[in-house]
């Protein structure tokens, strides 16, 4: 199981203490996290038990594999809402924007966004 608390501080090379900004704490706990994703996934097979303490109790009981698809799942979609954002901010699409001018691309957008303003709940 990985636990490990987050650390707002770390120990220079020098022997002394620092505090570390946010995203070095959180980029540190991601990459510590995936190192031991990595050992687990190359010592266990995939039908291996695992155990999700945060889960309802009756669905707490699953295998590795189950998890490793889980998380594939998890990365693609919240890679898909980065993109999104990206969109937003540079007004471009995924990996076909070029195949339309900037003329039909503004077009495009305005009519997916007309269309889903179309779901909006009034009020």
């Amino acid at each position: 199981m990985f636990h490990e608390p987050s650390s707002w501080y770390r120990r220079t090379s020098g022997g002394g203490i620092v505090r570390v900004t946010f995203s070095e704490c959180i980029l540190g706990l991601y990459h510590r996290a995936c190192e031991h994703a990595d050992k687990v996934i190359d010592e266990l097979d995939l039908d291996a038990p695992a155990r999700v303490a945060h889960w309802p109790v009756d669905r707490r009981g699953t295998t590795l594999g189950f998890l490793w698809v889980r998380m594939a799942t998890e990365t693609a979609n919240h890679a898909g809402h980065a993109g999104i954002v990206r969109e937003l901010i540079d007004g471009r699409g995924g990996p076909d924007h070029d195949m339309l001018d900037d003329g039909s691309w503004r077009d495009y957008v305005a009519r997916v966004a007309a269309a889903a303003e179309t779901f909006r709940p009034a009020g």
